[in-house]
């Protein structure tokens, strides 16, 4: 399976994700851009991943994209998204590989038994928001498909609403949101919902669980949680105050 993700930084829950499925991929494709989604430029995009990911050195790849110039920050991540097909073609995906394509926060279970699926399913994920111990209601998350199915992942991504689509159940978890403040008031400025500025405080919703698009149900984590998680390896800023 190779696995091709959307990145902005976002150390951390990369390190949450690889854990998880590191030694499952035959590859690890960073889609990382020059410019935000909102056009803001990306200052040290370029500069090497930690140390800690030296682990998977033989498996994480970066595909560098220029020009998210657009003013509709929608069009920006259509553009990051097309690049999927040229950096699985640059890196030699075989037409008949299963490819997994989402955003990094959004983490697939390794106990799903990827390698049964041959036609494109959406994976759904329990969702935690601002927290790992405020739940959200579960998601529809990345697209598990053969190669030859991803010329357009943007389309394929929008499929998985838009027309009816096999899904794997309780396939992972969404871990949005989550981060450090400086973290958290970056993806506010960067994402595609620039409108989110006029109404969401993150802060508050970390606090509170209210302010959200619905109100977050507190929840204490168990072995349920991504195994980095369930061992107690999250950095203390991912837990809500208590």
């Amino acid at each position: 399976m190779w696995d091709v993700i959307l990145y902005n930084g976002e150390a951390d829950v990369l390190e949450c994700r690889l854990r998880e499925i590191g030694d499952l991929v035959e590859r690890c494709i960073l889609i990382e851009g020059d410019r935000t989604f909102q056009g803001q430029p990306r200052y040290g995009w370029t500069d090497p991943l930690p140390e800690r990911f030296a682990l998977w050195a033989n498996v994480l790849h970066r595909w560098w994209v220029h020009g998210l110039n657009s003013p509709d920050p929608w069009l920006n991540e259509h553009y990051a998204r097309h690049q999927v097909a040229r950096a699985l073609d640059h890196y030699g995906c075989p037409p008949d590989a299963m490819v997994l394509h989402g955003d990094v926060d959004e983490i697939p279970n390794r106990a799903v038994p990827y390698l049964t699926v041959t036609e494109p399913h959406v994976l759904w994920l329990r969702t935690f928001a601002f927290c790992v111990d405020w739940e959200d209601t579960p998601t529809d998350g990345p697209v598990l498909a053969p190669r030859h199915q991803y010329d357009d992942a943007a389309a394929l991504r929008a499929a998985r609403r838009d027309t009816p689509m096999a899904a794997l159940r309780d396939a992972g978890w969404h871990l949005t949101w989550i981060g450090t403040p400086a973290e958290r008031t970056r993806k506010l400025g960067s994402f595609s919902h620039p409108e989110a500025r006029e109404w969401l405080d993150p802060e508050r919703v970390v606090a509170t669980g209210e302010g959200w698009l619905r109100p977050l149900t507190a929840v204490d984590v168990d072995g349920t949680w991504p195994a980095w998680i369930a061992e107690g390896r999250a950095p203390e800023w991912w837990y809500r105050p208590r």
